[in-house]
């Protein structure tokens, strides 16, 4: 009996291994980003959302993007140093969705921040930067400091952003997708490496989408399957780091060829680790999403695919 015992739990521990690796040897189609944002897809949005200006050809590794590529790319700074600690995603002209570990203690502590909008360089002047204050900051009420599960906050401005070609608002998603093992994109300001400084320029990389519950054996307590309000991701020596936290995880919907924000990302092991990346999965939060919204500003709209 204690043989069959033994040789049952080498085979369930042989399959959590096989398991927590399998993400390493999937291969799908990288993101071919050269059409991106061009052309509007066969399906509409209920307002203007999630369009790109013309990137360059495919994505290997964590590039620069191009200026003002993403026009909903927020960086979360400090009001008086202009220190950018963290990103976030323009949702509509007077809200910004981040982490809720990114604002959690400078909210208890009272240090004000702001919302940097249009920036590409933050070395450079440039005439399409804008800086908003944060008039109040809202994290989701079940957020855990500790295990980071809810980890959402929206960011509400303190005035009004005009919307342009390089200053515009990402979609939300209608239904939740499976993208197990696609390819999606995310962008941040964040370190190229573990012991580096911010990058400089906003920088983009294309990861692909692990299991999650492959994802949790690596996050025993912090991923939690059954609730599916996380979403996991991998790349091979490339990823997310320092500084990207609370930035968008995206997916380009192909019926309408826009960016839909699908996630902010969380936390992980480490940079570039062979350990998959946790996200927050936006759809799970989007109803307490537009109720954060309409609560804040009743002329504020949110976008998405039309039905």
């Amino acid at each position: 009996m204690w043989i069959l015992t033994a040789l049952t739990i080498i085979l369930i521990s042989f399959c959590h291994i096989q398991a927590e690796i399998s993400y390493l040897q999937v291969s799908s189609e990288e993101i071919n980003s050269s059409e991106y944002g061009l052309k509007e897809g066969k399906k509409g949005t209920t307002c203007p959302c999630g369009w790109s200006n013309r990137s360059g050809a495919r994505i290997i590794g964590k590039r620069t993007a191009l200026s003002n590529e993403f026009p909903f790319a927020a960086g979360i700074i400090d009001k008086y140093t202009g220190y950018l600690f963290c990103g976030g995603t323009l949702i509509t002209d007077s809200h910004v969705i981040t982490g809720a570990h990114c604002t959690w203690r400078r909210r208890v502590e009272g240090d004000p921040i702001a919302v940097v909008l249009g920036e590409h360089d933050v070395r450079k002047d440039s005439n399409t930067r804008v800086i908003v204050d944060v008039r109040r900051i809202i994290e989701h009420q079940n957020f855990h400091r500790v295990q980071l599960v809810n980890d959402i906050a929206v960011l509400v401005l303190q005035e009004k952003v005009k919307f342009n070609q390089f200053i515009g608002p990402a979609c939300l998603p209608t239904e939740r997708k499976n993208l197990d093992h696609k390819y999606v994109r995310l962008i941040g300001w964040g370190s190229i490496n573990q012991d580096g400084e911010n990058s400089p320029v906003l920088k983009k990389v294309d990861l692909r989408v692990v299991p999650l519950k492959t994802c949790s054996y690596n996050y025993p307590g912090q991923v939690n399957v059954a609730a599916s309000t996380q979403i996991c991701t991998f790349g091979r020596r490339k990823g997310t780091c320092q500084g990207d936290s609370g930035g968008p995880v995206l997916w380009l919907d192909p019926d309408t060829n826009r960016y839909t924000l699908i996630g902010t990302v969380s936390f992980g092991k480490s940079c570039a680790s062979t350990i998959p990346t946790v996200n927050t999965d936006v759809f799970a939060y989007v109803d307490w999403i537009k109720r954060t919204v309409e609560a804040t500003d009743r002329e504020a709209n949110t976008c998405s695919k039309k039905d």
